[in-house]
Parts: structure tokens; sequence; C-alpha cells
């Protein structure tokens, strides 16, 4: 505990201070054609000095976002046009500044004018115009829209999208058919499965924060993955960012029912706190197999092998600290000449502790209460994020991208049960302790090569690996004469068929890798100028 308080302080600190540095505000305005009075249509604002900017809609229209609160000098540039400085431009911490500019032509004679952009796919209109282009039945949700909702990972975005729901907070339902009929890829890469029996993918262990938008697609094409009957969802994460950035934040919760009250819980390892099992949990090496311990199970070799399983039946008191998030986010650009060098990363943690109270009574057919236990579930739920995905636009034709995606969830729980068997006369003590992690590592390199205005050729290669660990998931029952102070005896299974309830201790481990390489080749045939134009891929 006092550790914990130590590092969550810390913590506390260290994103105070960020977010104190950061603080920023906006600028908006319109920039028009002096004698015409029409906006101006892709002309660039930038605050001098800085590599922060804007470019200008189809109206004049701009809007630069995360501005450092300060005074500036806003200089806007368009070709042909004179460059227009504004002096001691005041940006506030939470407010917008708004800029109405009006420039005049520049009667010069230019050799030649090269126009560098890239591609915008997170906004609203970006997804609705690529639904347009694709010929199956599709709808999806921008990253613009996911700031609006404030959906903490990829299971409750996608939950906003019609036909499609969730169920056990993760896995995904399109039109009624399970997450085995259903086909996830992440940047265009098939995911391996994140449960041990069934073909399926976690949904909470993508954070919103790392979403550029994702697309549902209900109907089958040559494109998508044949084994898809319900439906084929397609992730893209961010890549190239709009500036540099860098921010933090954290945030405190409290819950009325769980937060500083006093619960029971076991001792775990080292690196709970991170979501991870340090291995103290692990199964002793070598332990003898099922067949081993069937045929020689009184054995001084074989009872001393269960000995020395590790003792974690004690239980402990504790009091259940206040929910903490944080998170760090940096982006940069880097102009290496011609090429340019982007980066976009993230850091998140949250932990969080729950405490659930319950009261259970059983009747038979007559009426009468044949049970009751009063239950107690002590959680803590840990997630640890990290992100980069790096670009190198070498020029406007040619774009190398390396994406990486690590994702660690674990849980704690302990499980505390007492109550009286008043058939049977007995009062019932029953512990129960689990400790689950789930890892997702999503690492891509890809490229895309316009080999002339009709071609484009795009590559990737694709590593996915996940990790679902149970280590030493501990159960026990025991009983006692009812209004007797005798000690609990633990209930032992009195036949060979093993139940997994009373003094049972279950391992496991499940893993998966993914590896995939896909090259596709986009042609356009016929006049590239046309609007009904075919395109092949």
């Amino acid at each position: 505990m006092n550790y914990f308080i130590k590092h969550f302080f810390t913590l506390s600190f260290l994103f105070i201070s960020a977010t104190v540095f950061a603080q920023t505000g906006t600028i908006k305005g319109i920039i028009k054609d002096a004698k015409t009075q029409e906006g101006a249509i892709g002309a660039t604002a930038k605050l001098e000095g800085t590599t922060i900017g804007a470019i200008t809609d189809i109206e004049g229209n701009f809007e630069i976002r995360r501005v450092p609160a300060g005074i500036y000098k806003l200089v806007i540039t368009y070709v042909s046009y004179k460059d227009k400085r504004i002096e001691n431009l005041r940006v506030e911490a939470d407010k917008t500044t708004i800029i109405n500019a009006f420039i005049e032509e520049d009667n010069k004679t230019l050799e030649q004018v090269v126009v560098k952009a890239q591609r915008t796919t997170n906004t609203e209109v970006a997804v609705i115009s690529e639904i347009k282009q694709v010929q199956q039945i599709a709808v999806g949700v921008s990253a613009q829209q996911i700031q609006k909702t404030q959906d903490r990972d990829a299971s409750a975005v996608i939950r906003r999208v019609s036909g499609v729901s969730i169920f056990d907070e993760r896995f995904v339902v399109v039109r009624g058919l399970n997450e085995r009929y259903n086909t996830v890829l992440l940047n265009d890469i098939i995911t391996p499965s994140t449960e041990v029996d069934v073909k399926s993918f976690s949904f909470d262990l993508i954070p919103s924060s790392a979403i550029d938008r994702m697309l549902v697609f209900k109907s089958a094409s040559a494109d998508l993955p044949a084994d898809m009957g319900g439906g084929a969802i397609k992730i893209y994460t961010k890549t190239v960012p709009d500036g540099n950035n860098l921010s933090a934040g954290f945030s405190v919760s409290y819950r009325p029912t769980s937060t500083f009250q006093n619960g029971q819980t076991y001792l775990g390892s080292k690196t709970d706190m991170l979501g991870f099992d340090d291995g103290s949990r692990a199964l002793v090496n070598p332990f003898p197999s099922r067949n081993t311990v069937i045929a020689t199970a009184s054995t001084e070799a074989i009872i001393n092998k269960f000995k020395k399983l590790p003792d974690y039946y004690n239980l402990q008191n504790t009091n259940l600290t206040p929910d903490f998030r944080g998170n760090i986010n940096f982006s940069r650009r880097f102009i290496l000449g011609e090429k340019e060098l982007t980066n976009i990363s993230y850091i998140n943690y949250g932990f969080t502790s729950l405490k659930l109270n319950s009261v259970q009574n059983r009747f038979n057919f007559r009426g009468e209460k044949t049970e009751t236990f009063a239950d107690e579930n002590v959680q803590n739920n840990i997630r640890l994020g990290v992100m980069s995905n790096w670009a190198l636009i070498l020029n406007p034709k040619n774009k190398i991208e390396f994406r990486n995606l690590f994702n660690q969830l674990a849980t704690k729980e302990t499980v505390t049960r007492g109550g009286t068997n008043f058939e049977n006369n007995l009062d019932i003590n029953n512990q129960a302790f689990r400790f689950e992690q789930r890892s997702i590592y999503a690492g891509q390199l890809a490229g895309t090569h316009e080999l002339n205005p009709k071609t484009k050729l795009r590559w990737i290669g694709g590593l996915g690996y996940t990790f679902r660990l149970e280590p030493d998931f501990r159960r026990f029952t025991s009983s006692r004469e009812a209004g007797t102070n005798k000690s609990f005896g633990i209930n032992l299974q009195q036949f060979e068929s093993p139940t997994l309830q009373q003094a049972a201790r279950f391992y496991s481990i499940m893993d998966e890798i993914v590896g995939t390489v896909t090259v596709n080749v986009e042609r356009i045939l016929g006049d590239k100028n046309e609007d009904n134009a075919d395109l092949t891929k």
C-alpha cells in the first residue's frame, strides 16, 4: 500500500506539472481575397518561429488547435499573393482567438509550384467519403466522432455502430452472429485471437486515443478475408500527426461503494501494479503430469511436489484506493531535406479498484430456506498501453510506415463467501484467488508507392502476438458445524473426478503468433479524368 501511495503521488506531481505547462487555446478565422471578397482556398496560416499552422478549406476557413498560451506573430501565405503578417496575436488558455484577414495579389512569375499534402482520414467527412467509394455495405466511426463521445476503448466506440453489439464488454456481435463469424483487421492485417478456445478479438485492448478511424463491413468482397460470416471490422491507428505536440494528463475518480472501503485481498507478485505476474505464482517446474500423479499419487516424491506449491491462501485487509488514469501523448515532425519523418506515440496507464457485496438466499420447492451466502468480491484492474507509429515520407509519391501497438491488461480478484447450509447444519467459508493477464502486440511495416498517375502499389508486412496467462487460480471450500467455534475444515473431493471448486488450483497459458504479408496494386482503367473510371485491385 505504501509503495502504491508513494508512486501515486510521484506520478500525480509529474502529470500536474505537465498539464500546467500544456495549457492551450485555439485560433480560428477566415482568409479572403481583398479584391473579390472570396475565400482563399489552400492558404497557409502559420505561427512564425514554430511549426504550428493550418490550411484553409474551400470557403477560406482555418482552425489551429492546441496552441500554447502566449503572444505570436501569424504569417499568412498564398501562391501569387503577398504575405500578410498579424502582429501581437494573443492566445489564451481554453479560449478561441478569431482572425479575419484579407490578402492581396502579388503579380510575379513563378517557375515551379510544388504542393505537398497528406490525405485527412480521421474526420467525419473523410470517413463518409471512404464509405461512398467502397462497393460493400459499410459504416464507420472517425477519430473526430470519438473525441466528442469520450469513449475509453474500441469496445465502447464500436457499440455505437448500427447492427453491432458488444457482450462481456469486449467481444463483438455483427448482425446477430457472434465473434466466431467476424473478422478483425488492425491496419489491414488480421489480428490474432485473444481467447483460448474460440476465435475472437478483445476490443477493450485498443484505447480510443489510438484510433484514426474504424470501418465495419457487413457484406463480403474480394478484398476482405473469406472467412467472414457476420462482418469485417477494420481498425486504423494514427500515424501522421498534424504537428508537434506534447501533452499529459491524469484523472482520479471516486467510487461510492468501493473507494476507501475496507476489503480483503491476497498477497500477489511485486509487478501486479504493472499488469504482469513476476513468476511467483508459477507452477513448480518440473511438475508431474496427470498420468504420473494418478499412477503414483501416494508416493513421497509426488506429495513433496504438491507441498512446494506457493502458499497464497492467507487473506489480508486493505483499503481500496481511488481509481487512477494517466496518459502522455507525443507527436513530432522532422524535416530531413526533401524527406519528412513523423512520429506519434503515447503511453497510458490505469488502475481501478472495485468492491462488490452480494447476498444469496436459496430455497427448496416447499419455500424453505436451504442456504444463505454473503459474498465479497474485490477486484483490481490494470491497463498499460504503448503505441509508437513512425512514417518516412520520401516524397509525395512514396511513403513508408512502421506501426507498433502494445497493450497489457490484468485483473486481480479475491472472492470470499460466508454463510450457512441449513439442510446439513453447516457454516460455510469459501475463498477464491485469481489473477489474469492479457497482452497483445501488433507491429507492421508498410509502404505506399505511386508508380504512375494510374498505378499505385501498397505492401504490408505484419506481426501479431497475443498472450493470455492465468497462473494459479486457487479455490477451496470449508465448513464446520453450525453455531460452534470449531475450526473450519477444508472440504476435499471424495471421488476420482476432479472439481475446480474444492481445494483446486488451475493453471492456464495461451499464446498465438500471426504473420501476414500483403501486396495490393491499384490500376485505373481508362481515362484518369473520367468520372466513371473503373477501379480494379
